[in-house]
């Protein structure tokens, strides 16, 4: 039990002070065995970075058909962004890789899926603030995917374990594409929403209303004894 509750402790999203970090561009391999640096692969524009592994039994194909879903309908894929499918999975070989590009009809030219050396793997999640915890065959880590701008800086993360809202993404990758970021509307996010490791998913804090309510109940409290005193 105890084992559980550490490894789900660690599937919290990125902290919102990640944002406007830069990126760890490290080289990565492909699934047709290329090498080259992740953010050459953006050649100067927007950049989705949705972190996977390929035997990931679940949320990892969620995320994947949610972006790629989000994608068609918003259009501008290879014009304006480009999307890497990360594995930080250290034994995920290039078959492997190549078994998820087939499975998700991923082509390697606008949207690409590789991983890289167990070093370097690190070197990113640990810029991206993203934790990730090994569990026998599993391995348990947040659901979300991150916008990159041109010049390699966190734009923006969205959770990608529910279904994606175009007009959402869609300014995001515009605001990314401008050298935007969104540190003021995510830090407010991450303040109201909490993430629950159960469901994968962020629910909206409930105790910000029992602190507010009791914040209130205090001073309302507080002015009516100091009333009494003094009059």
């Amino acid at each position: 039990m105890i084992v559980v509750l550490i490894v789900l402790s660690l599937l919290s999203p990125p902290k919102p002070d990640v944002i406007g970090k830069s990126i760890s561009d490290i080289y990565v391999f492909d699934f047709k065995g290329r090498e080259f640096k992740i953010m050459d692969f953006s050649e100067g524009k927007v950049l989705i970075l949705s972190p996977i592994y390929t035997s990931c039994p679940k949320f990892c194909s969620i995320i994947t058909f949610n972006i790629k879903e989000a994608v068609k309908k918003i259009g501008g894929l290879g014009e304006k962004y480009k999307i890497i499918s990360f594995s930080f999975d250290h034994r995920d070989t290039v078959e492997d890789l190549e078994g998820f590009a087939q499975r998700w009809d991923i082509d390697g030219s606008n949207w690409n899926v590789v991983s890289a050396k167990k070093e370097d793997i690190q070197k990113l999640l640990s810029s991206l603030d993203f934790n990730i915890e090994f569990s026998d065959d599993d391995i348990a880590h947040p659901n979300v995917f991150y916008i990159i701008t041109p010049d390699g800086k966190i734009s923006s993360f969205l959770n990608g374990a529910d279904k994606i809202d175009e007009k959402s993404l869609k300014i995001a990758i515009e605001r990314a594409g401008k050298g935007e970021v969104f540190g003021i509307f995510s830090k407010l996010i991450s303040f109201c929403y909490r993430f629950n490791p159960i469901t994968g998913r962020y629910e909206f804090d409930m105790r910000i209303v029992y602190h507010t309510a009791g914040f209130f109940a205090f001073i309302i409290t507080f002015v009516l004894i100091f009333r009494k005193f003094l009059f």
